[in-house]
């Protein structure tokens, strides 16, 4: 008997904790979701290995998204359902710069090479006035800069 009495003695303490939590506790209450926009993966960034190879396609072959997307084995659809997601766009402008900035350096040692080495002068020229229009030395730039510093002021008060 003792022991039972001593087992519904605990029994009892522990329901009268519980009481004692329940009511010290204020119930949880969820917050309404504020933000329906919010993306599956809370903005953290992952791009499979096939839209990679879809946006190194389009950086240095280029073509339409079908033709990308074919060339990897994806749909169209879902190619261009990852073009609309802002770390794709980043993804295919950064491969852009890249594949850019490898023709300047091209399309510079080519001018280069032609203001110095062609046969016609008229290529020469047409170089030599390229690479003077690059870096601001070309015809027609002084008018700018002459332009910005003129200020007309007409006072009709009076």
């Amino acid at each position: 008997m003792a022991y039972n009495k001593k087992m519904s003695e605990a029994a009892t303490k522990r329901e009268e904790e519980k009481r004692e939590v329940a009511v010290e506790s204020p119930p949880v209450l969820l917050e309404p979701i504020q933000n329906k926009n919010v993306p599956w993966n809370k903005g953290k960034t992952h791009i499979s290995r096939k839209t990679r190879a879809a946006i190194i396609h389009l950086a240095t072959k280029g073509g339409t998204i079908t033709d990308a997307a074919l060339s990897i084995g994806m749909s169209r659809s879902g190619l261009s359902k990852a073009m609309q997601r802002e770390d794709v766009r980043q993804l295919l402008d950064a491969e852009i710069n890249k594949r850019m900035s490898v023709s300047a350096a091209q399309a510079a040692h080519t001018l280069d090479r032609l203001v110095s080495g062609a046969r016609s002068e008229r290529v020469q020229l047409e170089a030599a006035t390229a690479i003077l229009d690059r870096t601001g030395h070309g015809v027609g730039n002084e008018l700018q800069v002459l332009g910005q510093a003129v200020q007309i002021h007409i006072d009709l008060g009076e």
